[in-house]
């Protein structure tokens, strides 16, 4: 997520991808190269840095990936967004993997 929200148009596109990509599932790459990229991309006029924060498991679906509440803050500004996030564990390491960000309209069933 801190790499998905820290492009720098300065850089190479498929540079920032491929790093995005590398905690991602195979899936959630797949859509974030193919929806997510070209629009991040494009609004990005100057390096951005950001820091996600992980906050707290808001749900832990039955196939047993979660859904993660995480702060987004970027630096430059001191601004942060909570967002949700679908994570599923990798089956050879067990590490979590991001799947995809929730929709705004998905997330509103997580929100306080």
């Amino acid at each position: 997520v801190t790499a998905m929200y820290s492009a720098d148009s300065a850089s190479e596109r498929l540079v920032w991808e491929d790093t995005v990509c590398l905690g991602m599932t195979a899936k959630g790459c797949s859509l974030f190269r193919a929806m997510y990229a070209p629009a991040i991309w494009s609004a990005t006029s100057q390096k951005n840095e950001a820091v996600a924060t992980f906050l707290q498991v808001a749900d832990t679906l039955e196939d047993g990936s979660q859904i993660w509440k995480i702060s987004v803050t970027q630096t430059a500004t001191s601004t942060s967004t909570d967002i949700y996030i679908h994570v599923e564990a990798d089956p050879t390491s067990g590490q979590w993997l991001l799947d995809r960000i929730l929709f705004t309209q998905e997330a509103a069933k997580y929100a306080e």
